[in-house]
């Protein structure tokens, strides 16, 4: 019996990061704006990742930005990942998070790195 266990690798940056999760971030837009209300298509289709990276760097100045990347370690992919901010009145959240439906069932397991 083949062993189908995928292993995912998981990294953490700051903004240096965001470029490795543009491919990611694209599909996740595109998965809302295919499920969005009418009146929210338009708007969606506009977003570009360029503006929202410079969003997500602004909002974290003075603060933290944190990105967590999920990598397929066999194909060396980002398969997922989460982006997280603290403003500098230490106001956290999430700002975006994503993991390839393929990787959304069991199957998985991690190494942090």
């Amino acid at each position: 019996m083949k062993d189908e266990t995928t292993v995912i690798t998981y990294t953490q940056t700051g903004a240096e990061g965001l470029d490795k999760i543009e491919g990611l971030w694209c599909k996740l837009r595109q998965h809302h704006q295919e499920r969005a209300p009418e009146v929210f298509k338009e708007f969606l289709g506009m977003l570009t990742y360029d503006s929202r990276k410079k969003g997500l760097i602004e909002k974290s100045a003075g603060g933290h930005l944190l990105v967590d990347v999920a990598t397929d370690k066999g194909t060396g992919k980002a398969i997922g990942y989460c982006v997280s901010s603290m403003s500098a009145k230490r106001v956290g959240e999430i700002e975006s998070i994503y993991i390839s439906r393929k990787n959304t069932a069991g199957g998985t397991s991690g190494t942090n790195s």
